[in-house]
């Protein structure tokens, strides 16, 4: 996984800038070569995220173990993800929107998915007279795994577990079960945020590619 990602961040914002027909070959090289070890990190980030549903679902992971146990599959590319510095110009702006939204959809999938505040900005609506405006769309420092981590890292302060609303409004539902339960919910929702970011890939990949 290390090599794949670091592989990723050293040429995805190469291929923005590979625009004109005489180099058409080799952004096509490119893009290819980006596209096939995506999907590799994206098969790996879901195995992940699929294990641990499934075994807590079955009751054979408790919360801790898989808090560790994400920490401890996520070592192998940890260096490497310091590396995602992304800064891309929002789409809008962009000559090339279709290179722009596949390299937004690369980045989506070694963050583990888009964050929400990313998607939130990517989603808001752009207007004429902001065109001139220097809009980024920047990655430094998110990734979605890790918020999970934290949310229910019982030696995290600001996770679940001390929550008020767990600790005093939960009736007659345990502690510990309840966010169980939610940490099944959280992991359902990264599967879907991972599948939409790898989704935006490959309706993208086409595009720039024929």
């Amino acid at each position: 996984m290390d090599e794949r990602i670091t592989f990723l961040c050293e040429i995805v914002n190469r291929i923005s800038e590979i625009i004109s027909d005489k180099e058409n070959k080799k952004k096509q090289e490119l893009v290819k070569a980006v596209y096939e070890k995506t999907e590799e990190v994206y098969n790996d980030f879901y195995r992940i995220l699929q294990h641990a549903y499934l075994e807590i679902d079955s009751g054979n992971m408790t919360v801790d173990e898989a808090v560790r146990y994400f920490d401890h599959e996520r070592f192998p590319f940890r260096s490497s993800r310091k590396k995602i510095r992304g800064y891309m110009q929002h789409p809008y702006y962009s000559r090339n929107q279709e290179l722009e939204w596949f390299n937004i959809g690369v980045m989506g999938v070694l963050c583990g998915g888009i964050h929400d505040s990313i998607e939130r900005f990517l989603n808001c609506s752009i207007k004429e007279n902001d065109i001139f405006a220097e809009t980024k769309v920047e990655f430094k420092g998110y990734h979605t795994i890790v918020d999970i981590m934290n949310l229910y890292d019982r030696k995290n302060m600001n996770s679940l577990f001390y929550s008020d609303f767990y600790k005093h409004y939960l009736g007659g539902e345990e502690l510990e079960e309840a966010i169980r339960k939610r940490l099944l919910v959280d992991i359902k929702r990264q599967m879907g945020k991972i599948d939409k970011a790898w989704q935006m890939v490959c309706d993208y990949y086409p595009r720039i590619m024929f």
